[in-house]
């Protein structure tokens, strides 16, 4: 909340999705790589698995296929965070791109001061009035709802990172 230049600003200015992206990747990452390793733990136990013999061999057999279900268990929690920080990037494009620029919010604050300043008599009191409605009545409401449903997705976005990791088995 605040005038409408600077909410524009924020998202004009700010560091964008770039950090959110970035986290994505490593998620993504972090995804790949215990895919992989499920993989090769699949490959390696099908093919030793028929020289295992006797209480070992069960006990060996049961712990991979947890291990590999734990793992596959966490690649869906991790599948799930790379779709909330996806939701993250698309929230903060839609905001960028439906925010009233700052530009035109300034642009509007510097004719009306401009008008303010020339106001003999006060000749330009009816512009002076159209642009003081623009800027508050479309321009201020305008971005700060922008500002606070994106606040309201990230709160929300976040809330779904806080979700813990799911207990691994033991192995």
């Amino acid at each position: 909340m605040g005038p409408p230049e600077l909410v524009a600003a924020t998202f004009e200015a700010g560091p964008g999705p770039a950090s959110t992206v970035a986290s994505q990747l490593v998620w993504l990452t972090e995804a790949v790589n215990h895919e992989l390793a499920m993989g090769l733990s699949a490959v390696n136990t099908a093919a030793t698995s028929t020289q295992w013999l006797g209480l070992g061999a069960v006990a060996s057999a049961t712990t991979v296929t947890g291990l590999n279900t734990g793992l596959q268990t966490l690649v869906g929690w991790i599948a799930h965070k790379i779709g909330v920080t996806q939701a993250a990037v698309e929230a903060f494009a839609v905001a960028a791109s439906t925010v009233v620029p700052a530009v035109v919010c300034q642009a509007n604050r510097d004719q009306w001061a401009v008008l303010n300043a020339t106001n003999f008599l006060g000749i330009n009191t009816p512009a002076i009035v159209a642009l003081d409605t623009e800027y508050f009545g479309e321009h201020y409401p305008h971005n700060s709802a922008i500002g606070w449903t994106y606040s309201a997705a990230l709160a929300a976005l976040s809330a779904a990172l806080a979700v813990p990791p799911p207990i691994g088995p033991p192995g």
